[in-house]
């Protein structure tokens, strides 16, 4: 106790000293969980860090990530990647992205005069959380749709500052016409393509990351446990109540992940993989696996980074018969892949304190 009560006193102390308050949005105890993604999925690939730190890319041939990927060599001392639908971003250690994907695509478009502490990535775009806490936003240019000319029109265009967004995100995650940051005290902010606009939801705090189609949301809380609802923008589907309920037994959560049939994933504090949703007719399975450290779903498969560093991939009889029919070949990792599993903690874990990292985005004399 004695122990835990002055490394208390000496996070308090520094965050005095660098002049701002702890985040409330990391509470001291709780369910641990990791702060960069060691494994996602675009629509026909996936991505990892191996374990020499460099990111690897693998899975359909007609992927652009995969043919652009082969072109583009991957850093060493990657911590992170993020997937979109067609691109692929890795954080460095030393805050650089890499990018990969058509050098045309916005998305793409990293600015290296920054360097950025959070990646996230959705349909055809990329958020960046620089290392002064800002937010950034790179998606299409603004003569493509509704969405990005409203963009452009100053609310947040390629390459701008992500306007409303408050900074140093505990978490970000995007859906396929969506961008959510959950802020340090546990709320949502969420950005979309229906409004353009920024748009509180109705859960306002308690909230720790998340998954989003384009109909509902997937949240994990602070404490663990999961919550669904429909988006916004579609009211009618969400009177209906048409969410895939978590099961009421689902607890102890530290990851979720949700595919575009809206097959939902969450992966417990024991390593235990859960899967429910239309994808499944609406039914609950525990997927039979060796304990997993993440979850990922991709456009109609799933993918486990299990924590022996090996990765499990699996999809329904549906997927593998009709839709592709040669994606389990595709999709098999390189023989002898090793992924690296993120030891980078973003709360407590028992007595187990983290070096101060929540401290690190502390602006200096009021800015960046």
């Amino acid at each position: 106790m004695k122990n835990r009560l002055y490394l208390l006193t000496v996070a308090i102390t520094a965050a005095f000293v660098c002049g701002c308050s702890l985040p409330t949005g990391r509470p001291i105890g709780g369910v641990a969980g990791l702060r960069h993604r060691s494994l996602d999925s675009g629509y026909k690939f996936l991505a990892g860090i191996d374990a020499s730190g460099k990111t690897v890319v693998w899975g359909s041939p007609d992927s652009k990530v995969v043919r652009y990927f082969k072109l583009k060599p991957s850093p060493k001392n990657q911590i992170g990647v993020a997937a979109g639908v067609e691109h692929l971003v890795s954080l460095g250690s030393d805050g650089q992205v890499t990018a990969w994907g058509p050098e045309s695509d916005p998305a793409c478009q990293v600015n290296d005069n920054w360097r950025y502490e959070q990646i996230a990535a959705g349909g055809f775009y990329t958020v960046l959380v620089r290392k002064d806490g800002v937010p950034m936003f790179l998606g299409p240019d603004a003569d493509k749709q509704d969405w990005e000319r409203k963009l452009e029109n100053g609310i947040h265009a390629r390459g701008r500052v992500l306007e409303g967004a408050e900074p140093w995100p505990s978490a970000v995650f995007c859906g396929p016409e969506s961008v959510s940051l959950i802020t340090r005290d546990g709320r949502l902010q969420t950005w979309t393509r229906q409004w353009a606009d920024r748009f509180s939801y109705k859960i306002r705090s308690g909230l720790r990351d998340g998954a989003c189609t384009q109909r509902f949301m997937v949240l994990l809380k602070q404490n663990g446990d999961v919550s669904i609802d429909g988006l916004w923008h579609d009211p009618s589907w969400v009177e209906d109540r048409a969410q895939p309920e978590p099961p009421p037994s689902l607890h102890h959560i530290t990851r979720v992940a949700v595919s575009e049939n809206s097959r939902v994933m969450a992966l417990d504090q024991d390593g235990g993989i859960h899967e429910w949703g239309h994808g499944l007719n609406n039914q609950y399975r525990k997927v039979p696996a060796k304990p997993a450290a993440e979850i990922v779903a991709g456009g109609h498969f799933q993918a486990a980074l299990l924590k022996d560093g090996t990765v499990k991939i699996w999809m329904g009889p549906l997927e593998y018969s009709y839709l592709w029919p040669n994606r389990e070949k595709e999709l098999t990792p390189p023989p002898g892949l090793r992924l690296m599993i993120q030891k980078d903690r973003e709360r407590v874990d028992g007595n187990k304190v983290q070096p101060i990292e929540s401290l690190r985005g502390c602006p200096k004399n009021g800015g960046p």
